[in-house]
Order: C-alpha cells, then sequence, then structure tokens
C-alpha cells in the first residue's frame, strides 16, 4: 500500500506503464511455448539464490501447462492463489531502497517479495499468458477505505458492463466489487488505455496508454531479462 500523497504520482506512472505490457509479454501469451529466458535463471540464482530460481521454474511450468480450456474463473484462482501463497508482502524502500519502484514478475519472483503493484501486475501478464482476454481484464487503482492509503488491485470484467471480480494481495478470496466495500475504485488501465472508474463503466477511454514516453530503463531491463 501506498500513502495517499502518491495519487499524481501513480497517475502518471501508470500511464507510462501501460506500455510495459505489450512489450514484456509478447513472447508470453504463447503459452505453452513460453521459456524463461536461461541467462536470467543463471543471474537470478547468483544474485538471489537457489529458491529464485525454483520460483521462476514453478512459474514457467504454470503458464506452459494451464489448461486454457478452463474457464477463467478457474484461471483467476489458480493465479491468485499462486502468488498470494507465495511471494511476501513488502515495501519498496525495505527491498529496494526506494519509495516507489516497479518490479518485473522476473524482478517480483526472484525476491520473493513486492508491495500491492507487483502482485497485480504479475497477475495481469500471467492471466494473459494463460489465455485470458486483455480487455477483460484492469490493473485498478483504488483507495483503502479504512487507512486512507492508496492500494492496487487486478479487476476481472467478464463483459464490458459487467461488475468485475477483484482480486488483491490481502485477500485470497475473488470477490465482486460490491462486495469489498472496504475499497473505492479510482482509475485503471490495461494496453488498451486509461480509465477512470465511472468511464470505465461506460466504455469510454481516459487517454491512450501509448500517447506518452515509456519507461525506457523498464523497457531494457525487460529486454535484458528475455
Amino acid at each position: 500500500m501506498k500513502s495517499d500523497l502518491m495519487i499524481r504520482h501513480y497517475y502518471r506512472a501508470w500511464l507510462l506503464t501501460a506500455l510495459i505490457v505489450t512489450m514484456v509479454f509478447a513472447s508470453v501469451s504463447a503459452g505453452e511455448d513460453f521459456r524463461i529466458n536461461r541467462d536470467y535463471l543463471e543471474q537470478a540464482e547468483i544474485k538471489y539464490g537457489e529458491g529464485a530460481v525454483l520460483r521462476l521454474l514453478e512459474w514457467e511450468e504454470m503458464i506452459r501447462t494451464t489448461d486454457r480450456n478452463k474457464t477463467d474463473l478457474k484461471k483467476l484462482e489458480k493465479v491468485n492463489q499462486f502468488f498470494n501463497t507465495r511471494i511476501m508482502y513488502a515495501t519498496d524502500i525495505e527491498i529496494w531502497g526506494v519509495e516507489d519502484y516497479w518490479a518485473t514478475p522476473f524482478e517480483f519472483l526472484s525476491r520473493n517479495a513486492g508491495d500491492c503493484e507487483d502482485f497485480a501486475i504479475a497477475k495481469y501478464f500471467t492471466l494473459k499468458a494463460i489465455g485470458v482476454k486483455e480487455e477483460r481484464l484492469n490493473i485498478l487503482y483504488v483507495k483503502a477505505l479504512q487507512y486512507g492509503i492508496a492500494h492496487m488491485v487486478l479487476a476481472y470484467y467478464e463483459t464490458p458492463e459487467a461488475e468485475p471480480l477483484i482480486l488483491d494481495n490481502y485477500m485470497d478470496s475473488i470477490l465482486l466489487a460490491s462486495k469489498r466495500r472496504d475499497i473505492l475504485p479510482v482509475f485503471g488501465f490495461n494496453a488498451s488505455g486509461l480509465w477512470s472508474s465511472r468511464q470505465r463503466a461506460q466504455g469510454n477511454l481516459s487517454g491512450r496508454s501509448d500517447r506518452l514516453r515509456p519507461w525506457q530503463d523498464l523497457q531494457a531491463k525487460m529486454h535484458k531479462d528475455w
């Protein structure tokens, strides 16, 4: 979770980060053909230990072997459980020594720790890789009402007009948004664009996700990982 004072920073960051989606998982979307770069596995073992390699290979195996004919709900449950039961929550300060850092799924699994945006992003990428349609997924910025702070979750929309299901690293159960009275949606994004909560329901974009320059450092990092 983040301080509510970072809302403006998140808004700018998400416009940029949406660009990661098309680049990072271009090859992951192949599903059964997904292979983590073996050079990355060697580097992960050197930097983070054997446990990092095991987690990454578990992730690879999960992507490769998930039955694409399963219902989306079954896929949501599998991916939500995979990350929620394996990865610890920790702040960016604790992990990276900086106030805000958006980890790639590779870094997230290698470090075995991350904060709310890392969970949401990793789940989003993985669900795409196992066959969930991109237009059904939104990485969603919310306000955690009980604490008055910013938080990030993943939302799944069966149809554009449907009430979304919420995947949250702090709650293993996947619930409809109306059952999550503890959070207030603000805006969300995927590779197609950026929406406020009201515009998403109306099918209107707030803006194109490719209208700003990408995070070049992150692109370079992801390219190296592959």
